[in-house]
């Protein structure tokens, strides 16, 4: 930072700035921005939130959390009149010096308790201590991206199913988001089968016929990069429920009949086909995972977590 970049942050935010976070800006901040890490082959500065290098970064993140409505402000209100933020934990809380007494670096913000806490005797420790971390220690590596269709990821982790009353979503690995029509094709899945499948689960549940359903392929994946199956809404054949739905994830199944109110009765007395329905899981199951893929299924039992005016079932499965 240079001279004019500090008297703009002491103009914007109407505060003088501690002569030694003046000093440090003004004699390290460039070679501080020098200073990178890379994180999954893409690089990132070192002190990217830890201290803010760049004037526009401080003054937005000092007025933002001077709102009534920002997390500083509510736990520390008026912080702003004892305080200057110059950089975060990366989790809600910042890095802040007073604007007048002593020298060291505090922190405060949304996950703090009511007291500002000591963190470093002065500025320059703070920066000294980053800078050998810098030197001597490894960044911290997220865990590597798996694939939902190679051997990286454990079969029961690499699809999920949300069948709701028009909708069947696809969720995949991270590694292969979003996920489309023509990556499933590449990898040999047939996705009118799957919507077949698909159908056959919500016939099951909703007593209807599979022929009255039509689908359709979301060419736009979700905001989580799930493929969506649209399908015309069941005509339910039970009059007791209003919608059906199932979730296949991670080994569980969780079935869910909209619209009774009151307590839900055994699994074999609900009127379900629950063999007709294990079966469409599986063929569902099977029609995405590798060819040769042993599916098995529990029976339906009672959900431990009902919600009101539906009846909920869960079902256990594996594969092999």
């Amino acid at each position: 930072m240079k001279d004019a970049d500090l008297n703009r942050i002491e103009e914007r935010l109407g505060i003088s700035l501690p002569n030694a976070y003046r000093e440090l800006m003004l004699n390290r901040a460039e070679r501080l921005k020098g200073l990178t890490h890379e994180i999954r082959g893409k690089t990132y500065r070192w002190f990217d939130e830890l201290l803010y290098l760049d004037a526009d970064e401080v003054i937005d993140t000092n007025l933002v959390e001077r709102q009534p409505d920002a997390g500083t402000e509510y736990t520390f209100p008026n912080w702003s009149k004892t305080f200057f933020l110059i950089g975060s934990n990366g989790a809600g809380d910042y890095y802040c010096l007073r604007l007048k007494g002593d020298l060291k670096v505090w922190m405060i913000g949304s996950d703090c308790s009511k007291e500002a806490r000591e963190m470093y005797r002065s500025l320059a420790e703070f920066v000294d201590e980053e800078v050998r971390r810098h030197v001597e220690e490894p960044p911290w590596q997220p865990p590597p991206i798996l694939s939902s269709f190679d051997n990286s990821c454990p079969l029961l982790e690499r699809f999920g199913f949300y069948i709701g009353r028009n909708t069947c979503e696809i969720e995949c690995q991270e590694g292969d988001r979003p996920l489309t029509e023509e990556k499933l094709r590449s990898h040999g899945i047939d996705i009118r089968k799957l919507g077949r499948c698909a159908f056959r689960v919500v016939a099951v549940l909703a007593k209807c016929d599979t022929d009255a359903l039509t689908i359709q392929v979301d060419p736009k994946a979700s905001s989580s990069g799930m493929l969506t199956l649209k399908f015309c809404e069941p005509a339910i054949g039970d009059s007791r429920f209003r919608g059906v739905g199932a979730n296949i994830f991670r080994g569980k199944v969780h079935v869910s009949l909209h619209g009774p109110q009151d307590e839900a009765p055994p699994p074999k007395m609900v009127g379900i086909d629950w063999p007709a329905f294990r079966e469409g899981v599986t063929d569902l199951l099977q029609a995405i995972h590798p060819p040769g893929t042993r599916v098995t299924i529990s029976e339906a039992q009672p959900s431990r977590f009902n919600l009101s005016e539906q009846w909920n079932y869960d079902l256990a499965y594996s594969l092999e």
